[in-house]
């Protein structure tokens, strides 16, 4: 009988099916942390990935005897290599229980392959598979880590005329100043810092600013197109990625009609960089901030937490992802993963709360002064950055807390503890946050003023909405609308000092101002609050037919 063509032996088969295994489950683990910039031999990375192998290890120990095992195991394994890491990336649509069905018939068919195969199938699918760990393991040599990403020019710009720069930055879930004093003692410091940085740096502070809408996915779209339209009509769409994709941008429009380039600042949430009409000369992407975070001031089962909390909320629709994503949102925890993870009182992976988008965004920030510094007047820049935005990761200091379990979201996800004592904890962190905020932006101000470059630039500052922060039950809940929708408004002219105007404006209708010059535009609807209805997630437990008031704008007294 040819070598080649009679049966492997069942070591080799076992050795062979621990292989395919290895790869199907750890290697989307290892293709994770390098696409994050997360060091594989890092404290709570390699202990991850070791634990996965002796799991692998112990299945195959288990199962060599028995062949048919041996070979269901063996099909797995190729299967959810194929699902994750091929199909999975070239074929988005297939997600869910899509993705689920294909694994199942693809198990099934390599199966029967495998039964009727010869030792040169299984020594080409292990070579295979061999190939695609050695690729994984070494690629950080080789490539440039993904999760912050510049794209275009890094030079200095240099436009052809000297002019006023544009800035626009979108501070994702930042409340108004109004709505920072009404919460008394629990955000006076970041009320206060918020209040001197503006007026100190000549800027004109809105206090009852407000914004149409509950969401980002309305707030910001109809901001950058200057408009005020119901919900239904978009100006995305959203892809499967989990991003949206503007398909119209009359403020991009604006900026490269005066010739003006442009440079981007983004993280996950929407894409404003793929649209080659525009002239946008840079784009700069960050994904999250796990290859940000120093290790080594974690405990160790914190980093294990966060990382594959980070991994099973990015990759739901993996196999693996969800998976953890099953054991982590099971009502009753086994006391022996409580004890492990020491988490029994979180829920991180349904909450996302261990995204680190905070540090992402200062991060974009340190960018984008950098590149006012060394460019020349006259170009345009907008950032949209996830700070204040959830988790409270950050003490005023901008230190990263070292306790993951006290980086909490703005909502809690214990119906059973909405009550006001969790609404006033969470805006004690939302405070500190916003410190560390001021005191990035106060810094960096500072030292753009010494080059005498901050004359020359034109400021337009705000929130998407506001902080959101409130307990999902409390017969208070219509009362508190303004933490979702006052929200921060700052605008600056070279030359003007700072002030305070304490009409009631919404950033909607302030872009027009801003980029056009014009009042107020036409399709202003009558109420702020005209589309909250139609926000079924965010009213559960609301009565029906309630009726919604207008904001909250008692002056701030200066």
């Amino acid at each position: 009988m040819n070598p080649t063509t009679s049966p492997p032996s069942k070591r080799f088969q076992a050795a062979a099916a621990a292989l395919f295994c290895f790869t199907g489950l750890v290697l989307p683990v290892v293709s994770f942390f390098n696409y994050n910039g997360v060091p594989l031999m890092e404290a709570g990375a390699w202990q991850i990935l070791v634990g996965l192998s002796v799991v692998v290890a112990g299945v195959a120990g288990v199962l060599a005897p028995f062949r048919n095992a041996t070979l269901i195991v063996a099909a797995v394994g190729v299967s959810v290599v194929v699902v994750d890491l091929v199909v999975g990336l070239s074929l988005e649509m297939i997600g869910g229980w899509y993705r689920t069905g294909l694994l199942a018939v693809l198990a099934l068919f390599l199966w029967k392959i495998l039964q009727q195969s010869s030792r040169e199938v299984w020594i080409i699918l292990t070579t295979i598979m061999l190939v695609m760990v050695g690729h994984q393991l070494l690629s950080p040599l080789f490539h440039a880590r993904q999760d912050i990403v510049r794209t275009g020019h890094s030079s200095p710009l240099h436009p052809n005329n000297s002019r006023e720069t544009i800035v626009h930055l979108i501070l994702d879930e930042h409340g108004s100043a109004a709505l920072l004093a009404r919460e008394g003692d629990k955000t006076a410091a970041s009320h206060a810092a918020l209040r001197r940085f503006y007026r100190q740096h000549g800027f004109t502070l809105y206090p009852n600013a407000y914004s149409h809408y509950y969401q980002s996915k309305y707030s910001i779209p109809n901001v950058l197109n200057m408009s005020a339209k119901p919900i239904a009509e978009r100006f995305f769409t959203e892809e499967e990625t989990g991003s949206m994709r503007l398909w119209e941008n009359r403020t991009f429009a604006h900026l490269t009609q005066h010739e003006r380039p442009i440079r981007v600042y983004q993280q996950y949430f929407m894409d404003y960089c793929h649209d080659p009409a525009f002239s946008i000369v840079s784009c700069l992407s960050a994904n999250s901030a796990l290859g940000l975070l120093d290790y080594t001031r974690f405990p160790l089962s914190g980093t294990i937490t966060l990382l594959l909390s980070h991994y099973a909320a990015a990759n739901r629709e993996t196999v693996l992802g969800r998976s953890l994503h099953a054991v982590w949102n099971m009502r009753q925890k086994p006391a022996w993963l409580i004890a492990l993870f020491d988490q029994a009182d979180v829920n991180p992976i349904t909450q996302q709360q261990r995204y680190s988008q905070p540090l992402a965004a200062l991060h974009l920030l340190d960018s984008l002064f950098d590149d006012l510094q060394r460019d020349e007047p006259g170009g345009a820049y907008f950032a949209h950055i996830l700070i204040p935005h959830n988790p409270y990761m950050l003490d005023e200091t901008c230190r990263v807390k070292r306790d993951v379990t006290s980086w909490l979201t703005r909502v809690n996800p214990d119906r059973s503890m909405a009550t006001g004592a969790a609404r006033d904890q969470r805006y004690r962190l939302y405070d500190e946050q916003l410190r560390c905020l001021y005191t990035t932006l106060d810094e960096r101000v500072t030292a753009l003023k010494q080059t005498g470059k901050f004359d020359t630039m034109r400021f337009f500052i705000h929130g998407d909405h506001g902080s959101r922060i409130g307990p999902l039950l409390d017969e208070k809940w219509l009362q508190r609308q303004m933490d979702g929708f006052s929200t921060l408004l700052a605008m600056r002219r070279p030359g003007e000092e700072g002030r305070i105007d304490l009409s009631a404006r919404s950033v909607q209708d302030a872009a027009s101002a801003f980029y056009l010059h014009e009042g107020r535009f036409t399709d202003q609807p009558p109420a702020p609050w005209a589309y909250l209805r139609k926000e079924r997630v965010e009213l559960k437990g609301l009565p029906r037919g309630e009726t919604r008031h207008q904001p909250d704008t008692a002056a701030v007294v200066e």
